[in-house]
Order: C-alpha cells, then sequence, then structure tokens
C-alpha cells in the first residue's frame, strides 16, 4: 500500500487543497490552548497540516509514504514531518494533546491498533478528531451510478458510526460526538467536491489517479464504461437528474470528537 500513496503522492495537490471551512471547524474542535501539541495522522503531503499550523497550531505530521512528506516538507520546512505507521505510532506515552486523523481512517486497516495507539500517545483528557465517512454516506453519492464496483470496493474500508464508538469505547476514549457534514457547492478541496458537485473531475485522469477508490479499482472494463456514461450525461445535462436520485440527508462526510 505504501507504494500505492507513493504514486499518489506524486500529483496529489494537483486536486487538493485545504478548505477554509473545514480547516476552521478542526481548530474550533481541536481547540488547543497556548502550549499544546497536535499529531496530525495520515497528513499526506501536509495541505490541512500546514493550514492548521497557519491557524496557531503547534502540529506535527506523520504519514506513512515518503513521497507525500516530501511534498510537504518543501511547502512547509519549519514544520516537522515524521516517517511512521499509524498503528505503531514512534511517539512515547502521553505525548501529545491532541491526535487529528483527516480522511486517512479508511487507509488504516487495522484500525483498533491505531485506536489504541491514539489512546497511548494523547494525554489525559487529550483530544481525538477524525474526518471520515460511513459506508452508508459512501454509496449515497452519485458514482455509484456510474461505477457500483468500484464503490462498493472502496465502501468495504469504511466504519460504521457504530462501528468506531463501540471501538473507541473498547479503548477507554469517553465523551465520543459525531457531528455530519455535507459537501458545499464553494466547497476548495477538489477531492471532496467530486462527491456533490462537480462530476466532470472526474473526466480528469489526473484527478482520478490521486483517487483511491479508481486508484484500486479492480474492473477496469467497468471505470471506462462509467466513464463514456458519464462523459455523455455531462454533455446532455442528463447527470443532473442522476444527481437528483442521490440526497444523502445524512452528510456526506462526519466529524468525530472523543476525549482520553
Amino acid at each position: 500500500m505504501t507504494a500505492l500513496y507513493d504514486q499518489i503522492g506524486k500529483k496529489y495537490d494537483l486536486t487538493r487543497q485545504a478548505d477554509e471551512e473545514i480547516v476552521q471547524r478542526l481548530n474550533a474542535l481541536l481547540d488547543p490552548q497556548k502550549g499544546q501539541h497536535v499529531l496530525d495522522v495520515g497528513c499526506g503531503s501536509g495541505n490541512y497540516t500546514i493550514a492548521l499550523a497557519k491557524c496557531g497550531i503547534s502540529i506535527t505530521g506523520l504519514d506513512i509514504s515518503q513521497e507525500m512528506l516530501n511534498k510537504a516538507s518543501a511547502k512547509e520546512p519549519t514544520l516537522t514531518w515524521i516517517l511512521g505507521d499509524a498503528k505503531n505510532l514512534p511517539f512515547a506515552d502521553n505525548t501529545f494533546d491532541g491526535v487529528l486523523c483527516f480522511l486517512a481512517l479508511h487507509h488504516i486497516r487495522e484500525y483498533m491498533l491505531f485506536f489504541r495507539e491514539a489512546y497511548r500517545v494523547l494525554k489525559s483528557n487529550g483530544k481525538l478528531l477524525i474526518f471520515t465517512d460511513t459506508p452508508a454516506q459512501f454509496m449515497q453519492l452519485w458514482l455509484t451510478d456510474y461505477f457500483p464496483k468500484m464503490m462498493a470496493q472502496a465502501a468495504a474500508l469504511l466504519l460504521s458510526q457504530k462501528q468506531v464508538e463501540e471501538a473507541l469505547n473498547l479503548v477507554g476514549f469517553k465523551q465520543i460526538c459525531f457531528e455530519n457534514y455535507f459537501v458545499t457547492a464553494n466547497l476548495q478541496d477538489a477531492f471532496l467536491q467530486k462527491a456533490k458537485h462537480h462530476p466532470e473531475l472526474c473526466l480528469d485522469k489526473n484527478f482520478r489517479s490521486n483517487t483511491s477508490p479508481f486508484a484500486l479499482a479492480q474492473d477496469q472494463e467497468e471505470i471506462q464504461s462509467g466513464l463514456e456514461r458519464l462523459t455523455r450525461d455531462i454533455k446532455s445535462n442528463q447527470i443532473a437528474k442522476v444527481i437528483q436520485r442521490y440526497p444523502n440527508s445524512d452528510g456526506n462526510f462526519y466529524y468525530l470528537f472523543s476525549i482520553k
């Protein structure tokens, strides 16, 4: 899997940038006090790590991909970027006041190990903040109409809110809260935009190569036929009717906030 992330990392920033609305919400939920420090697990090329640092948060980025970290360090060399595994964090117990995992939980197959590690490196009353989606939220995206096998394959890597809550309770976390997030029309992060308002992004080969569901898709015949149909539907504006069939009243993603 590391090789995949290294490959995605080469052109990752062509389609990814931090969204100000999401950054402000992450900042508010973390709400670190002076002198406190946050760990960003699965930081990728550091877009959200850097944006949070600009909000005044003392933050360290960790990722399993050296290619991603090279991109992050080139953009902001003053921050600390650590090559490491979420399942075996290279830090002592009680090191951080906050742990963030932004759109990376689905990449951590042995998620219980990550939750235990996050609990271990957090100080007492430290905060865990996760931004992710559920299988139900993911399958309610209009992409399911064009790429059902790809979407089902990707959804199988996601956890329900109940699974996450039960796992965190077993580890020892408390005050577990969920807050649904709806993708907005003016969202700056193109990766999230494709989920709702900008289907034309999926016709861009660079965009698809930087998106793990497409990058991991096993049925390339489905991808090709789905893209051909999507191209026709965009030209005829039939895509608008398809999108209307996927209203997703439960949000497209969610924030999870918990306390050690």
